[in-house]
């Protein structure tokens, strides 16, 4: 699993952890189960304070991607695969809709709009 920080992103560095935690979770490269590393070595190797990763587990597992297992560390949950996907579906919806909508308000034709997703969506079929 890699983790990697945007400085200049108004994210902050604590949401970039737990986004990329679930998309992990989401594209299956972590499973149920799966120990996440440790706190201070990805606050040693992503050169972070260690409550900012504290603050991001703690955010995980309050949201059910994670759990603490006392004197082990942070693990993947059971069902942090089926959320982490039912969440980043959720999450394409309302970028997918606010895209068309703003499309659409801004002249183009509905079937303009589709064309393009289409497309798109042929893309993707064939990177994959």
């Amino acid at each position: 699993m890699n983790i990697t920080i945007n400085l200049q992103s108004p994210i902050a560095i604590y949401r970039q952890i737990v986004d990329q935690i679930v998309q992990n979770l989401a594209e299956e490269q972590l499973a149920p189960g799966d120990q996440l590393p440790s706190i201070r070595s990805l606050s040693t190797e992503l050169r972070i304070n260690p409550n900012t990763v504290i603050k991001a587990y703690r955010e995980l597992e309050f949201r059910g991607y994670a759990e603490s297992r006392h004197g082990k560390g942070y693990f993947a949950a059971g069902r942090a695969v089926a959320r982490a996907r039912e969440d980043w579906r959720e999450r394409a919806r309302e970028e997918i809709a606010t895209v068309v909508v703003r499309a659409v308000r801004m002249g183009m034709e509905p079937k303009e709009v589709e064309t393009i997703v289409q497309e798109t969506l042929y893309e993707g079929e064939s990177r994959s």
